[in-house]
């Protein structure tokens, strides 16, 4: 069978009443006996048969064409769909698939001599998937089929592939074969489908401004997962083996509010506080966190941009209490990777009585700065730790984290499932987490504006999107405005209404969250009312340009050094 006669067989099936017959007809099995002989010479391309036939490219030319015939007589009908699957599954699906896998990836080793011969191969790999595409469409039992037979293999094979055209029709075949089965997509995110997700991962770019038809089909199947509540597990898949306990540590006794603060940040300061003070018992031995991989960002940021394009009444579908529980004990994990390194320990009731730092147990109304004067008595931080500064991918994860809490935080009180996620929140604690972050930032900075140098801030926002957070968290929140107050929180956004470079528009944020702490509770009230400006903190930056503030008559003044 020649080409022109393939062509003009392509031509005809463009009209639905030909397609409706063709698989009956004389013509089909005229196509179905060349592509059989064609599909034999093609396991050896370099053979004399190839080559008596017109060559590879010849070979691989014929097959696409006829492949292209299978594909379009699939289209919008169900009945050649049926009779594939019923009559000729193996001489043309199974065919196809059996192309795909040797074609997808070897290339010549003389690119420039076969260069029609890699036209027509990666077009017989696109029309094989065409095909594919075609068959399952709207067709269970055809799903079905291509799932059990292909899955994961042939998937991983044509995702992994260097051709985006044929990545984009594969995350179309997968999303066809998931879209309406939830078994399938648990597979798919279990350990067996694990290798499919990351060469999904790896095939898009969340923050490029333009997206193809690639990107929005691996979106799609990703929405799919979230909604299922299948994230943790296909996160944690996608993580490093973890690393085996040594030892299980007995329950502690209940801790108030800032004590668990204090708790925090001595763990994410220094992995191994307490194992190594004379005068604290040892504890049992504990895995160090692990850090994160570059699959495990790029699925953070996918749940980020699912978070900003989904309506906020469809957000609850997307971040559940399961993923909610994930993203806090992530947010701690990441902080525990990030600042590993740095000497900064705080002290306290049950916390060495050797660490440098203690900050008060209550509010101190004579000061507006009341955190920040403990800043003084740090004797030894790692100046560098004012923000996160890591391995990129730990760094990435932590400051997605935090943008993803800061939407979900943001939901508004008549969603049905803010309750459910709040509790969540509550329990796994993150308003400590982000206050302990906040706490340490701020404390470090002043320690190293003390000794006359410039804090570092390696990453944007950092400071502004924990305190978005724990704005969110006290809206309209009784008990987390109360345990706020237990965590000296005021002062500590009072410290925060000004401006940062590094951190835009902190300074309204710090007031949003401000009023959220006291909106409807008396007791936080009080505290506002307590602080009197005692002056003007020092500046570098102002002491730079030459100039020096001042408060005179309750008005700021600036002047001439």
């Amino acid at each position: 069978m020649n080409s022109a006669r393939i062509q003009s067989i392509l031509e005809s099936l463009k009209s639905e009443s030909v397609r409706d017959s063709f698989a009956d007809s004389p013509e089909f099995v005229a196509v179905l006996d060349a592509f059989v002989a064609k599909d034999a010479i093609a396991a050896d391309l370099s053979s004399a048969e190839a080559e008596s036939a017109g060559g590879a490219a010849a070979v691989l030319e014929a097959l696409t064409l006829m492949l292209r015939v299978f594909r379009n007589m699939c289209a919008n009908c169900p009945a050649n769909q049926d009779r594939l699957r019923e009559r000729h599954f193996d001489d043309v699906v199974g065919r196809a698939v059996a192309l795909i896998l040797p074609l997808s990836s070897p290339a010549p080793t003389d690119v420039a001599a076969d260069a029609l011969r890699l036209r027509w191969q990666r077009d017989a790999v696109r029309a094989a998937l065409g095909l594919l595409c075609n068959f399952v469409t709207a067709n269970a039992p055809n799903q079905q089929l291509v799932w059990q037979r292909f899955f994961p293999t042939v998937f991983s094979a044509v995702l992994g592939g260097a051709d985006r055209s044929a990545v984009g029709t594969g995350a179309l075949l997968l999303y066809n074969c998931i879209a309406n089965h939830p078994a399938r997509r648990a597979e798919l995110a279990s350990d067996k489908g694990v290798t499919v997700c990351r060469h999904l991962l790896m095939a898009i770019e969340v923050e490029s401004e333009t997206h193809d038809d690639a990107f929005e089909w691996i979106y799609f199947a990703f929405l799919r997962i979230f909604r299922d509540d299948l994230l943790p597990s296909l996160y944690a898949a996608l993580g490093p083996p973890p690393e085996p306990i040594a030892a299980v540590s007995a329950p502690e006794p209940p801790l108030d509010s800032r004590e668990r603060l204090l708790r925090f940040i001595n763990h994410m300061a220094d992995d191994d506080a307490t194992d190594t003070d004379a005068d604290v018992a040892p504890t049992p031995a504990r895995p160090r966190p692990r850090p994160a991989t570059s699959e495990q960002v790029r699925l953070l940021k996918l749940v980020d941009a699912a978070a900003s394009r989904v309506p906020a009444s469809d957000l609850g579908y997307v971040a559940t209490p399961h993923t909610c529980r994930l993203l806090t004990r992530e947010l701690g994990q990441r902080c525990s990777v990030v600042f590993l390194n740095s000497t900064l320990r705080l002290s306290g009731a049950g916390s060495p009585a050797s660490s440098s730092f203690s900050p008060p147990a209550t509010v101190d109304g004579d000061s507006l700065d009341s955190v920040g004067s403990m800043a003084a008595s740090l004797e030894s931080v790692a100046a560098s730790a004012s923000g996160p500064e890591s391995a990129p991918a730990d760094v990435e994860a932590l400051m997605t984290v935090l943008d993803i809490l800061g939407k979900v935080t943001s939901l508004g009180d008549d969603m049905a499932e803010k309750a459910a996620l709040m509790a969540v929140f509550h329990e796994e604690e993150l308003l400590v987490i982000c206050v302990g972050l906040l706490e340490r930032a701020w404390v470090t900075e002043q320690h190293a504006k003390s000794r006359g140098g410039r804090p570092s801030n390696s990453q944007a926002g950092f400071k502004q999107q924990l305190i978005t957070v724990i704005g969110n968290l006290c809206h309209r929140c009784r008990a987390a405005q109360d345990k706020a107050r237990e965590l000296n929180v005021i002062p500590l956004l009072l410290n925060h209404c000004n401006l940062d470079d590094n951190n835009p528009y902190i300074r309204e944020w710090s007031i949003l969250a401000l009023r959220n702490l006291c909106e409807a509770n008396d007791e936080n009230q009080k505290v506002m009312d307590s602080y009197r400006v005692q002056g003007v903190a020092e500046n570098p930056e102002l002491a730079e340009l030459g100039l020096r503030a001042s408060v005179d008559g309750g008005k700021l003044k600036f002047h001439k050094t």
